[in-house]
C-alpha cells in the first residue's frame, strides 16, 4: 500500500502536469480525508481531492493509453518519466571502461554559485512580513490598511496564498478588496462564533 502524501511532496499526474502537496485535511461535513495540492504551472491553481481518489490507480478502461499506473505518482529526484515502451539500452561496459582502473578515484567538478550582487535579493518585504506575522483577523485588517501604499502584485500573491485564497491576476486594487472582503467575512464569522 502506498504512503499518504505529505506536505511539499511533488506528484506527477498521469495527464502530464506536476503538483505539490500543500496539506492533508479533513472534510468537516463528511469526515473524509482530503488532499490539498497546487498545480506547478500557471495559474498555480489550488485543488482539493479525496485522499482515496488522489491515491487511486488510473482507470485503464477510461484512459487506456495512460503511461503510469497511479493517478498521481510521487516524483523522486531520480524518477525519470521515460517512455516505458522504448527498448532497454544495452550496457557495453567492458569496451567503455578500458584504461580505468578498478579502484581509481573519481572526482567531480563543483561550480560555486555566483555571489548575489543585489543586496536586497532574498529579503522579504517588511510590509508583507507585518501582514503574515499578524495572527488575528483584526490585526491583519489593521496591517492591510497601514501598508496600503506599499502593496505590490509581488507581495499580494503570498498574502492571498497565506489566506487560502486563489491567486488572482486582477489589478492591485481589486486584489486588495478581495483580501479585505475575505478578512471581513472571517471577522464576522469569528464574532458570531464567539457569541454562540
Amino acid at each position: 500500500m502506498r504512503k499518504d502524501p505529505r506536505p511539499f511532496e511533488k506528484y506527477h499526474h498521469f495527464k502530464g502536469h506536476d503538483y505539490q502537496i500543500l496539506a492533508l485535511a479533513k472534510d468537516a461535513s463528511y469526515d473524509r480525508d482530503m488532499v490539498v495540492y497546487q498545480g506547478l504551472y500557471p495559474p498555480y491553481q489550488i485543488y482539493v481531492r479525496e485522499l482515496s481518489e488522489f491515491m487511486s490507480d488510473v482507470d485503464k478502461n477510461k484512459y487506456p493509453n495512460a503511461k503510469q499506473k497511479e493517478r498521481f505518482a510521487l516524483i523522486t529526484r531520480t524518477m525519470p518519466f521515460a517512455d516505458p515502451s522504448a527498448p532497454a539500452e544495452e550496457a557495453h561496459v567492458t569496451n567503455d571502461l578500458q584504461g580505468i582502473r578498478k579502484n581509481e578515484e573519481r572526482t567531480e567538478t563543483v561550480i560555486a554559485p555566483e555571489p548575489i550582487t543585489n543586496p536586497d535579493a532574498g529579503k522579504v518585504n517588511p510590509a508583507l512580513m507585518r501582514f503574515l506575522d499578524a495572527e488575528e483577523v483584526d490585526d491583519k485588517l489593521r496591517v492591510l490598511f497601514e501598508i496600503k501604499d506599499e502593496i505590490t502584485p509581488e507581495i499580494l500573491t503570498p498574502m492571498e496564498i497565506s489566506m487560502g485564497m486563489e491567486v488572482s491576476d486582477d489589478t492591485v486594487d481589486k486584489r486588495v478588496a478581495m483580501i479585505k472582503h475575505t478578512l471581513s467575512t472571517r471577522q464576522q464569522f469569528e464574532k458570531n462564533r464567539l457569541r454562540n
